[in-house]
């Protein structure tokens, strides 16, 4: 059990973007994250992809036409997007900067081309999550059985694409064992709020 207290707040809070293929176990372990500790706030990204088993509107996303999305897009609100999959993903500028001033240290899941694409506008730290094999990570998108099959190799094609870019990120978490993962991933997050801390006095 980690003291929610581990995890510093500070007056305008740090962006974490974790970035990982689909089947690495992201969603699990960031849903952990928020969970242990209350001033780290997982802000949505905006999709046009249909909602998928127990997620939950403003929670896991927000899912939005695509006639909303890129009207949002128009209107300057989103600080990157791409399509993925025949589907669109977005960032909202107004969403993160709003929880961040209220002092949350934000999390934000993104693809890796999402993840670089802030890099250098909004300086965040980032993690990449990643299985201990494509195999591994075969079995668990089949075991999840949200894929058909041409889903599945257009998912792990995608996969070894993400992988290459493991190198252009802060922090690597090998996911064989979640409750190792989980550890690992606390205490990249309670390390990077102290120094935001001594960096800012």
């Amino acid at each position: 059990m980690w003291n929610k207290d581990l995890v510093q707040t500070w007056p305008h809070g740090q962006l974490f973007i974790i970035s990982a293929p689909a089947g690495a176990g992201k969603t699990t372990l960031v849903k952990q994250l928020v969970s242990a500790f209350p001033n780290v706030v997982q802000a949505p990204s905006l999709t046009t992809r249909p909602r998928r088993g127990d997620e939950v509107e403003g929670k896991d996303y927000h899912f939005v036409s695509k006639e909303d999305f890129v009207q949002r897009e128009v209107n300057g609100e989103l600080l990157e997007h791409i399509e993925l999959h025949g589907y669109l993903y977005g960032t909202s500028r107004v969403e993160i900067e709003r929880a961040r001033s209220a002092g949350h240290h934000v999390i934000l899941v993104l693809d890796t081309r999402g993840a670089l694409a802030l890099q250098h506008v909004m300086k965040p730290v980032l993690i990449f999550i990643k299985p201990p094999s494509i195999d591994a990570l075969r079995e668990r998108l089949v075991q999840r059985a949200s894929e058909d099959q041409q889903s599945l190799e257009l998912r792990l094609s995608w996969a070894k694409k993400e992988l290459s870019d493991e190198k252009h990120f802060h922090y690597t978490i090998v996911n064989d064992d979640l409750k190792m993962a989980f550890h690992v991933l606390a205490s990249i997050i309670i390390a990077e709020s102290h120094k935001i801390i001594k960096t800012k006095e």
